[in-house]
């Protein structure tokens, strides 16, 4: 066997638990002998696995159909299953590119079954490029690892076998097994960042430094193991900081978080240095599946919370539709809630299924445990739901005496930014219940298995 069917062999072998193979293949010379090789070594497998052929139609090129005809020639030629499918790329100012990248992964997590192992036919060569265009953007250790040769992919996993192959032995494979193979016409268009990294810049690096690419390679190796030990310290950080779940995002400790950067935990060798910080709020947003923020972003968090002032604050520090606020003690980590206006319009329920709220999420009724008495348990009758006007009064079950729904908001410990959007529970003119917080007094129902769940998720808040 060649060695490039020799390293396709070593990987399968290593993940040889998944269920089938699925190749992104575009027609290009990259994924063709990835293909080739990868029939190749499936059927030196012990238990050889199932493979389809994925192409993604981006139909950026004239030539796009052709191509796509080609692949499915290809997949049938070699008797192996293929999809396709065509997807629209949008720029919407990121560039075609990066558009076009998060279109294919879209199809490829839809696509995609648990068990799957999606592979990929990025090389060395790649590998250097990617490197490199990141830090001309200024990226940090986590950038400057590029990427990894195995990550997880929705509940499938995705392989880049090639990733310490050179293009130039990849090529040799092709010629000598005479493999027929599309070019796309927008590789030599230099218009794109990486295409002049790798026509103009790359060629005059290997000049003066013949082996700069696995140079580079390496390097991206030696930043990913760095980002690894540095993920580590951030984990250790955020378990002193009693990090929560919130109805939107997540929270964690800012009275905490203020005492370790403080100068007495500083004097005791215990506190955080600003790097230090840095590092966990990223790793925070990262863990969260949040964009990172940028140092500028850092800087304005630190400058507005974690001072001695960080309970009076009501700032809100914005980026990539993720934003951090912080009430109650707590530093909170969001997306960016949209705009909320009070409907005029009131909304029917039966309680019979969800109710969408719009921008203001969803009411759900749920099964509960009949030992939780945290559940918000309601008497299942069809109600009406309304939103805040100003004076609404009530009694909550557990009080005595009526009180305005704006203060016992307050004592709830709703976030301020929340208050506005929680649904009036009514029946006729009667206000039986405000979100999933409390019940008032006669309408509670505890022999019901089922609860009130008022919910804020990432699917709500897109309306």
């Amino acid at each position: 066997m060649e060695s490039i069917d020799l390293a396709i062999l070593a990987q399968l072998q290593a993940y040889q638990h998944c269920h089938r193979w699925i190749i992104a293949y575009s027609g290009g010379i990259d994924s063709t002998v990835l293909l080739y090789s990868l029939v190749s070594a499936n059927q030196r497998l012990q238990s050889p696995k199932p493979i389809i052929a994925l192409h993604i139609n981006h139909q950026l090129s004239e030539f796009a159909d052709q191509w796509q005809q080609h692949c499915q020639q290809t997949a049938q030629s070699l008797n192996i299953d293929y999809f396709s499918q065509k997807a629209d790329v949008f720029s919407k100012g990121k560039g075609v590119e990066a558009a076009a990248r998060d279109i294919r992964y879209q199809v490829f997590e839809q696509y995609l079954q648990p068990g799957d192992c999606l592979l990929m036919g990025q090389h060395r060569n790649d590998q250097a490029e990617t490197l490199l265009f990141r830090l001309l953007r200024g990226a940090g250790v986590k950038g400057l690892a590029a990427m990894p040769i195995s990550r997880p992919l929705g509940k499938a996993m995705l392989l880049r076998p090639f990733l310490d192959t050179r293009r130039e032995d990849i090529e040799c494979y092709a010629r000598e097994h005479q493999l027929q193979w599309v070019d796309d016409d927008s590789n030599v268009n230099e218009r794109y960042d990486r295409n002049y990294l790798r026509h103009q810049v790359l060629p005059v690096l290997k000049q003066r430094w013949p082996g700069v690419e696995g140079q580079l390679s390496a390097t991206a190796v030696r930043m990913r193991e760095a980002d690894q030990l540095l993920e580590q310290l951030a984990q250790s950080d955020l378990q002193q900081l009693n990090v929560q779940m919130a109805r939107c995002g997540s929270s964690l400790d800012l009275g905490q978080l203020v005492t370790l950067i403080s100068p007495e935990a500083s004097l005791l060798n215990q506190g955080l240095s600003d790097a230090r910080v840095n590092n966990l709020l990223r790793y925070w947003c990262f863990s969260m599946g949040y964009p990172l923020p940028q140092s500028e972003h850092l800087e304005h968090i630190k400058s507005q919370f974690l001072n001695g002032n960080h309970l009076a604050s009501s700032a809100c520090v914005s980026w990539k539709q993720t934003e951090c606020r912080q009430f109650g003690g707590r530093l909170y980590l969001m997306s960016t809630l949209p705009k909320f206006t009070e409907p005029n319009s009131v909304l029917k329920w039966n309680m019979e299924t969800s109710l969408s709220l719009g921008v203001a999420g969803a009411l759900h009724w749920v099964d509960v445990d009949q030992q939780d008495n945290s559940a918000l348990r309601l008497v299942k009758r069809p109600y009406t739901i309304r939103w805040r006007q100003g004076g609404e009064r009530c009694t909550p079950s557990h009080r005595q005496r009526s009180q305005t729904v704006k203060k016992l908001l307050q004592e709830y410990g709703l976030e301020t930014w929340l208050r506005g959007r929680v649904p009036l529970i009514y029946m006729g003119t009667e206000l039986v219940a405000v979100g999933d917080l409390w019940v008032n007094k006669g309408y509670e129902a505890p022999s019901e298995t089922t609860g009130l769940l008022w919910q804020l998720g990432a699917s709500n808040l897109l309306g």
